[in-house]
């Protein structure tokens, strides 16, 4: 068991910032020398506080070509997320990538500012977002994104952890359009990694978020990172629960 802290300048709507709560998990899963994560699922139970929390990581399997980990956070004697990851050696490289085409796509200096719908929370001061047009619910969202100067050596402890931040950043699909919800919180993730993935703090990635399905409780979406070429690096599924504003229940999607 070992103490993990979560600052304060991580917060988001409720508690943590999920996508900085999966980054921590993504640090803690590279306990096994010569190898990394290739995936890691990680359930929430309750929203995860700022301060100290302990982060047990059990080794369930350990082999030549693929390790297996599980691991939990508690805070306060309280269970607050859990997460299975697979780990592979390190040293491999891509055979064959697919690629987004992003020749139509404006570059970082000709982009703006990306301006959240919901209200400004604390983790958006350690990234910088580059909108790449206005988000839709059928179209999602895409921009450019990278950490502020000094935020990776800070807080995150390699490029896993970093893509997890990315993954989690732009705003879910249902905030796209009218009637907004009130708040989206995930419920669990499932992130992958390629090897072509390292460490790139200060270096400008493209990001897409899209909505898969929703009804009026739920949603799942789905999350791609690629460097400038378009070469896919990371990418995350995601399941969200729906809160709408409890002073109108009639304003819910159908």
């Amino acid at each position: 068991m070992a103490s993990s802290s979560f600052e304060s300048h991580w917060r988001g709507l409720e508690g943590i910032f999920g996508g900085y709560v999966l980054a921590r998990f993504a640090d803690a899963a590279r306990c096994i020398p010569g190898f990394v994560p290739i995936s890691l699922t990680i359930q929430f139970v309750s929203a995860v506080d700022a301060g100290d929390g302990e982060l047990t990581t059990e080794i369930m399997h350990q082999g030549v070509q693929t390790a297996g980990l599980r691991m939990q956070l508690h805070q306060e004697g309280r269970l607050r997320a859990h997460a299975l990851a697979v780990l592979v050696p390190v040293g491999r490289t891509v055979a064959w990538g697919r690629r987004r085409d992003l020749s139509l796509v404006p570059p970082p200096e000709e982009c703006v500012p990306h301006l959240s719908p919901v209200p400004r929370m604390s983790y958006a001061d350690n990234l910088e977002i580059l909108s790449c047009g206005a988000p839709t619910l059928e179209g999602g969202a895409a921009a450019w994104i990278r950490l502020r100067e000094g935020v990776g050596e800070l807080d995150l402890g390699g490029a896993q952890s970093t893509a997890c931040v990315f993954l989690d950043s732009l705003p879910p699909g249902l905030y796209a359009e009218p009637p907004l919800p009130s708040f989206v919180p995930t419920i669990d993730f499932s992130a992958h990694f390629s090897p072509s993935l390292s460490n790139f703090a200060g270096e400008w990635h493209y990001a897409i978020n899209e909505t898969v399905w929703s009804d009026d409780r739920y949603c799942v979406e789905e999350s791609t990172l690629c460097l400038p070429d378009g070469l896919i690096v990371a990418q995350v599924r995601q399941s969200r629960a729906i809160r709408w504003p409890q002073s109108d229940p009639s304003q819910k999607r159908v």
